[in-house]
């Protein structure tokens, strides 16, 4: 294939993602303290797709090559750009200047060290991956004359880039592990259906490295227009998701952590019986206020409602009902669901969203999770 027309098809990435880029930047927020950090994973991105489409226009000049250290270094920056995004939108307290600074340095200076060999031992032509294979014979960094010290970085730059996606995706996942704990201490019907977009987002993203692996390894034209358009398309879905996201994060941003305070929970200033006594007050008035009804009713709404704060009432709903927010306002609204299957006819439908629930396949999960049989059933056998 033609070597001008290869690097014409970068042009039209480069500008969408210029535009992607731009987009992010100018996105209007809600004057809040708590989108003031999901506008920090905005301009992370923007920084990702801004860096891309440089890169896109760089390779447009030069001829493709096996573990091109161009390509390496730039997919590694994306790759910790990105998931720096995605971190900061689930626990803000962790991206700071030294954690950027930490994970970005190494490959700088990978990159660096990488350019000082080159200029030394000069730019090696790998035809094909098997040349990179120590028991090859035609291997290409362990030769007759010695250490080829340039491919050898390459290789190692290679297996770095993927020792760094399989650390990120753990870590994420593991962040985002705890972030539904949070979420469910939070929220009578868990806004992860809001969250998903961005759990797809991060699966998404990986994909994209892997993707950009398999570019690396190949100098096929088909295969890399291919897979390019494949990032292509996976790049616009993530920016996608975070322009539409906002809205849905206003919903979740009091679950996550805030980077200005102190996250530590402190146990309220009150003795077990005076606690105690409090609650049980509590307690008569979210039965009988029916504020468990209430479709997405949040801890601290209900806080509010009571006149206390989200601590106080997160550690007596802990303490005495043995439950998180969660499991405790779902517990209230299965047992009435219960109540209404047995004394009346309407739609398990209908009652799925008397008691808030706006999803019915929520209300049924979790009506077989306390009660191990569906509410179909359950009322089947009550009758």
């Amino acid at each position: 294939m033609n070597f001008d027309f290869y690097k014409y098809i970068f042009y039209l990435p480069s500008s969408i993602f210029v535009i992607l880029g731009c987009i992010l930047l100018i996105i209007p927020l809600p004057p809040t303290d708590s989108i003031s950090k999901f506008s920090n994973s905005l301009k992370l991105l923007s920084i990702a797709y801004f860096s891309l489409a440089i890169y896109c226009l760089t390779a447009s000049m030069i001829e493709p090559q096996l573990l091109s250290p161009n390509f390496l270094f730039i997919a590694s920056l994306q790759m910790n750009f990105l998931t720096y995004a995605h971190l900061n939108v689930i626990n803000p307290t962790i991206i700071n200047v030294k954690y950027t600074l930490k994970k970005t340095i190494p490959i700088c200076i990978l990159f660096l060290l990488y350019l000082i060999v080159r200029l030394f031992v000069g730019n090696t032509i790998i035809d094909n991956i098997g040349q990179l294979f120590p028991w090859s014979e035609n291997c290409l960094w362990i030769t007759d004359k010695g250490i080829n010290f340039e491919v050898l970085l390459r290789v190692l730059w290679f297996f770095y880039y993927i020792g760094a996606i399989i650390y990120f995706f753990y870590h994420v996942r593991k962040e985002y592990h705890d972030y539904t704990k949070r979420l469910d201490d939070f929220s009578s019907e868990s806004p992860q259906i809001n969250f998903r977009m961005i759990n797809i987002s991060f699966f998404i993203i990986t994909f994209i490295s892997f993707i950009s692996i398999c570019i690396s390894c190949s100098i096929d034209f088909k295969f890399r227009l291919i897979c390019n358009i494949v990032m292509l398309v996976s790049y616009c879905l993530v920016g996608f998701i975070y322009i539409q996201f906002p809205k849905n994060y206003l919903v979740i941003s009091e679950a996550i952590p805030n980077p200005n305070k102190d996250n530590t929970e402190i146990k309220p200033d009150l003795s077990e019986d005076k606690l105690d006594l409090k609650w049980n007050c509590w307690k008569e008035n979210i039965i009988q206020q029916n504020w468990y009804k209430e479709n997405g009713i949040t801890l601290n709404q209900i806080a509010q409602l009571l006149g206390t704060n989200r601590t106080e009432l997160s550690y007596a709903i802990n303490q005495f009902e043995r439950k998180n927010f969660n499991t405790y306002i779902n517990s209230l609204r299965i047992e009435e669901a219960k109540k209404l299957m047995k004394e009346s006819n309407i739609p398990i439908s209908e009652i799925c969203i008397q008691l808030g629930y706006s999803d019915p396949a929520n209300f049924s999960r979790r009506f077989k999770e306390q009660e191990g049989i569906s509410p179909l059933a359950w009322r089947k056998n009550s009758q």
